[in-house]
């Protein structure tokens, strides 16, 4: 229980309060997925920070050197996807226990290096520190026309509200780690893996920005019922969640897929006669799958999801929150 009674939002809520209104070349400040910059008519700049602490984002009980630093790396190259650019350069500051090896650097930064190279990634900088307990934290850099920006804002009254890939895994995986089991069915080990190396949706975030059939766009890092609130309250609509709809794994329960947080997939909002479109170009050139699990309604029809028996439920921004 956080007896100070703050969030990790309403913190960030009152920092933004205390900055004057941004200048002409600042197209999107605090309260998306990236800042958003302009370089010319041509090109935004992006940039994204994130960090991963050990005991509060990984388990080094459980997380080898090698998958944190792609963890690392994955997590903010999904807040470039969920604008629909191109990741281009990132610098890394570490904050070190005395005791680090330089076994745990190497491995870290194999991870760290390996997805980076994946999406063409340059590592470009970054400092060191030392610390009480081990924290890598990234800072992105990328890139994209403004034709293609995607923003949380956008979303409008009677869009449908669709996810890429499936939900709850990476919760779900914990949640079998903390168990301890020796021997884990082949639908657990996806789970595991997830919650382990996410898979940012890079390319699916371009195809859907290069489209134009996407009206407003978020990453499901917090759980889905945390982060469809954010494209909520930044336009101001409502929302009805189908938990019967929602996409999942073997073994992992719909509800885990509603609150879970660290999927990585890319939550959009659109209107319904360009899914089946957007659906044939994403399996085509990724072999990704999409899911409409909602629709966006007036604000004053509130927020609500459908358990499977059809009853009509308040929806509670009940996902990670860093503070809680």
């Amino acid at each position: 229980m956080n007896k100070n009674n703050i969030s990790e939002f309403s913190i960030i809520k009152r920092i933004s309060a205390k900055f004057p209104q941004y200048k002409d070349t600042i197209i999107k400040g605090i309260g998306d997925d990236a800042a958003v910059i302009k370089i010319n008519k041509n090109k935004y700049l992006l940039y994204t920070c994130d960090a991963q602490v050990s005991g509060e984002h990984f388990l080094e009980k459980y997380s080898s050197p090698y998958q944190i630093g792609r963890k690392a790396a994955a997590v903010n190259l999904s807040d470039i996807a969920a604008m629909g650019g191109i990741p281009k350069y990132l610098l890394v500051s570490l904050f070190l226990p005395k005791n680090t090896t330089n076994t745990f650097i190497d491995e870290l930064y194999s991870g760290l290096t390996e997805e980076c190279k994946k999406y063409n990634v340059i590592i470009v900088g970054g400092n060191i520190s030392k610390s009480n307990q081990f924290i890598i934290d990234i800072f992105l850099i990328g890139e994209i026309s403004p034709k293609n920006l995607l923003l949380r804002s956008g979303a409008k009254i009677g869009d449908v509200v669709v996810v890429t890939g499936t939900l709850g895994d990476s919760a779900k995986g914990l949640e079998l780690l903390k168990k301890n089991k020796n021997n884990y069915l082949s639908q657990e080990k996806q789970s595991i893996s997830k919650y382990h190396l996410p898979i940012p949706r890079v390319e699916e975030g371009m195809i859907l920005a290069e489209s134009g059939m996407v009206n407003s766009m978020i990453d499901i890092s917090d759980g889905l019922s945390s982060d469809l609130g954010h494209i909520c309250d930044e336009n101001k609509v409502g929302v009805n969640v189908f938990l019967e709809k929602l996409p999942v794994s073997k073994g992992v329960k719909k509800i885990i897929a509603l609150n879970g947080g660290e999927d990585y997939e890319l939550c959009f909002t659109t209107s319904f006669r360009n899914v089946k479109h957007l659906l044939e170009i994403l399996k085509k050139k990724t072999g990704t799958n999409i899911t409409i699990v909602g629709e966006i309604l007036p604000s004053k029809e509130g927020r609500w999801f459908i358990d499977e028996n059809g009853k009509k439920m308040k929806l509670i921004p009940r996902g990670w929150d860093h503070l809680i």
